[in-house]
């Protein structure tokens, strides 16, 4: 072998290093940026309540009393079930009219068809508050939304 053709191997080989280790570094600072980004939005979503404006919310307060009331009214056998799917009908019409499926629509209406197939569908489980808490997420999300529109 050739000089010319050691140094040849011998510089493709630093090459190689190099850029190695320029993927390395570019790895790193990218993690780095998504767990800063990933920080970021955990610390959003629980510091969410310092967004919350009875004023403005009045509307989510009455969904979530609604929701305890529904919840109530599937504690009694058969008719609640009847009730929980009058008040599921009640809980989609009011989040499309009021445009609140319009961000993070998949999550909400997920969250909300879960609740009604568990309180309509669910014998005997039907009892805890899934209405209550599908309502409480939702409004969650529209805090978490709101607080990311202030920055």
């Amino acid at each position: 072998m050739s000089y010319e053709e050691e140094q040849k191997i011998s510089e493709e080989l630093e090459s190689q290093r190099n850029f190695e280790k320029i993927s390395r570094k570019n790895l790193y600072q990218d993690s780095e940026k998504n767990l800063f980004s990933e920080t970021k939005k955990v610390k959003s979503m629980v510091s969410a309540f310092t967004v919350i404006d009875f004023s403005r919310d009045a509307p989510w307060l009455i969904v979530i009393f609604f929701s305890v009331f529904a919840d109530l009214l599937t504690l009694i056998p058969f008719a609640g079930n009847l009730f929980a799917f009058i008040f599921s009908f009640f809980f989609f019409f009011y989040y499309l009219i009021s445009g609140h499926y319009k961000n993070r629509a998949t999550v909400k209406i997920g969250i909300t068809g879960l609740a009604t197939m568990l309180e309509t569908l669910g014998v005997g489980i039907n009892v805890l508050p899934f209405f209550t808490v599908s309502a409480v997420i939702n409004y969650w999300l529209v805090l978490v939304e709101r607080k990311e529109k202030q920055k």
